[in-house]
C-alpha cells in the first residue's frame, strides 16, 4: 500500500507504512525533543505508567479498512472491534497522570496508522485523490495487537523511524 501511494504522490514522501516506522499512536506525550538522555525521569515514568496500563487491559482488535487523505498524509483506518482499544487508551492516561497533560484535553476519535507522510508537495494531487477514493472500503484485514510500546522517533537520512523505549504486553501475565 505504501510503495503504492508513493507512486502516485511522490517518492520523497516519508514511507511512514514501512516496517521502520509503522505505527497506532494512542496517545502524544511530548512534542518531540531531538535528545533524550538515557534515563530520562519522563520516559521513565510514561514506561511505569504503560506497564500498568497494559497489564489491566486486553489485546487489541482493529478491523483494518480504506484508506483517507489528510493534509499531513495518506492513513489506513483501523476500527476496533470491541471497546478494548479505548479501554486500554482511557486506562493509560489515567496511570499517565499529570505526565498526560500534552493531551489531557484531547480525545482521539479515530484509529489509524499513516501509510504516508507528506514531506512536500504531491506530485499528482489529482490521481492521489481518486487512488485513495478507490481505496476507501479497502478491507486490509482484521490486526490483534499484543503489546503495547513507548516509543519515540529519530530521523535516519529518509523517514523518521521508531526507536522503541519500553514494551508491554497487553493483558495480566499468566501464571
Amino acid at each position: 500500500m505504501t510503495t503504492e501511494a508513493l507512486s502516485v504522490a511522490g517518492v520523497d514522501h516519508w514511507p511512514t507504512g514501512g516496517p521502520e516506522a509503522v505505527h497506532l499512536t494512542v496517545r502524544a506525550i511530548q512534542a518531540h525533543r531531538s535528545v533524550m538522555p538515557p534515563g530520562d525521569p519522563l520516559a521513565v515514568r510514561c514506561a511505569t505508567a504503560l506497564e500498568r496500563a497494559g497489564t489491566v487491559s486486553r489485546p487489541v482488535r482493529l478491523r483494518m479498512r480504506g484508506v483517507t487523505l489528510t493534509p499531513s498524509g495518506v492513513m489506513a483506518c483501523a476500527y476496533p472491534v470491541d471497546s478494548a482499544a479505548d479501554d486500554f487508551a482511557a486506562r493509560l492516561g489515567d496511570e499517565l497522570g499529570d505526565d498526560g497533560w500534552f493531551e489531557a484535553g484531547f480525545a482521539r476519535d479515530i484509529w489509524y496508522a499513516t501509510v504516508v507522510h507528506f514531506a512536500g508537495p504531491v506530485s499528482d494531487p489529482t490521481g492521489l485523490v481518486d487512488w485513495v477514493a478507490a481505496r476507501r472500503d479497502l478491507d486490509l484485514g482484521e490486526s490483534v495487537i499484543r503489546e503495547a510500546e513507548l516509543l519515540r522517533f529519530r530521523y535516519n537520512g529518509r523517514q523518521p523511524v521508531r526507536v522503541t523505549l519500553a514494551t508491554t504486553p497487553l493483558g495480566a501475565p499468566s501464571s
